[in-house]
């Protein structure tokens, strides 16, 4: 049994459980597998008091307690920053909760827009996440790998993550959480800044803990299908939604041009995906 799985805990500046529908509405048009939601009883009772057919969408939700240990800065839309709870790290327990033998992990602000996700299925790989981004104007930055810390791991992005049940997955989990627990310690180790626990950083050290701590050498992660995710950056703007195509008032050397994707996109501005959530919606009920 494969599917997909989201995870949403509302915070005192955007209703995820809203961004999360939105979102698995799109997954579920162009993958075309179930989704399932890890969430909170306040979270949930939101949801589907708002959009009943969220019930029919997600089923019975897989509620859990969030932790209410990170706090951060969020962007918005109208460039001012503001700061609230950060309730990221139950994704931790992904191997833990989901239902699925085969399961893809989605944040709630990456919108489909294409099937290539679909080549995941069946694959012999035990995680998949990547590493290489691109960005919606190519030539401003260019495609880049990101390091951690002054060791330069390069980073994993765990917006996007495939595993599957296997002991070698669960092993991989039970690192991740070991990480979190100790983050503090591998700030210092890697040196980087703790103020804020980010799950790429801890997934980037639970795969280099399990590739026995070589830079480079084969890891239990592999790329997930198209060696790349497209990331609109916090200043990156979604502006419109049509099935199949994202318009962002894309950030260039301080100016706003009009740029469209029809690939996946991951909008780190959460304010205008929030935004945009019932056009999105719209277009993919």
């Amino acid at each position: 049994m494969r599917g997909m799985l989201m995870f949403a805990h509302n915070n005192d500046l955007f209703d995820y459980g809203k961004m999360a529908y939105a979102s698995a509405l799109s997954a579920v048009h162009y993958i075309e597998e179930p989704i399932s939601l890890v969430t909170d009883d306040g979270t949930w009772s939101e949801l589907v008091n708002s959009y009943p057919d969220a019930e029919r969408l997600f089923g019975d939700p897989i509620l859990i307690e969030h932790e209410k240990r990170n706090e951060r800065h969020f962007d918005l839309e109208d460039g001012t920053r503001k700061q609230a709870l950060y309730h990221n790290l139950t994704r931790l327990r992904a191997y833990e909760l989901s239902p699925y033998d085969e399961t893809l992990l989605l944040d709630t602000d990456v919108l489909v827009q294409d099937s290539a996700l679909r080549n995941v299925w069946n694959s012999t790989a035990i995680v998949r996440m990547n590493c290489n981004i691109s960005n919606l104007v190519k030539k401003n930055p260019p495609d880049r790998i990101v390091k951690i810390g002054n060791h330069g791991l390069t980073s994993l992005w765990a917006t996007i993550c495939y595993f599957r049940r296997c002991d070698a997955a669960k092993e991989f989990f039970n690192i991740a959480e070991y990480v979190a627990q100790n983050y503090n310690y591998y700030g210092a180790l890697h040196q980087f800044s703790t103020g804020l626990l980010r799950v790429d950083y801890v997934m980037t050290i639970a795969a280099h803990i399990m590739s026995g701590y070589v830079p480079g050498s084969e890891s239990v992660v592999t790329p997930l299908p198209g060696d790349d995710t497209v990331f609109a950056w916090n200043k990156d703007i979604l502006v419109d939604v049509e099935k199949g195509r994202a318009t962002f008032l894309a950030d260039v050397e301080g100016r706003k041009f009009p740029v469209s994707t029809y690939r996946t996109v991951h909008c780190m501005n959460k304010d205008s995906m929030m935004n945009m959530a019932d056009r999105i919606i719209d277009q993919y009920a």
